[in-house]
């Protein structure tokens, strides 16, 4: 899967590893039905999800309004399969980088004050991180045996949900 994030552009494209053909594009015009008729405003951060065999999708913005993010089919027809909206009451102004982590968890860093943690299945908020807004990637700490995860900002900490 590869995403054009430009907001004039926003739409991915999914190529073959073995031939290199094209496979299928979904774009987020506000008219593609395998988008879910999503209007855009940018493309952030995607990552396939191994417990599922997803790919999961940061948009920071849709329709003007608060983001999401898109769980994606990994096998032709290419569509939106969910789509997990971020209320704006979190904190959170639009997903950006995200990470998939152990526990069936998605952490992402997000425009305004907050960062939060999501269930994979669900889309349910399991933490909010307070003052973690403003970071442009997740990532998944060295310790895989944790379900402990790590916001880049200015002050970069774990964020551990606790069960």
């Amino acid at each position: 899967m590869r995403p054009e994030a430009a907001p004039s552009d926003n739409f991915l494209t999914f190529i073959s590893t073995e031939t290199h053909k094209v496979l299928g594009k979904i774009t987020f015009d506000g008219n593609d039905p395998r988008g879910d008729k999503i209007l855009a405003n940018g493309i952030e951060q995607c990552q396939w999800n191994p417990r599922d065999e997803k790919f999961y999708l940061a948009i920071p913005d849709i329709g003007g309004s608060n983001g999401a993010v898109l769980v994606i089919s990994t096998s032709a027809p290419f569509h939106v399969e969910k789509v997990f909206k971020i209320p704006t009451t979190t904190g959170c102004a639009g997903p950006t980088g995200l990470a998939i982590s152990p526990n069936h968890q998605i952490q992402f860093g997000c425009g305004g004050t907050n960062a939060l943690i999501i269930d994979d299945r669900s889309g349910i908020i399991i933490k909010t991180e307070l003052t973690e807004g403003g970071a442009d990637e997740g990532r998944q700490t060295a310790r895989p045996q944790t379900p402990c995860m790590e916001i880049t900002t200015a002050h970069t900490r774990p964020m551990c949900p606790s069960k």
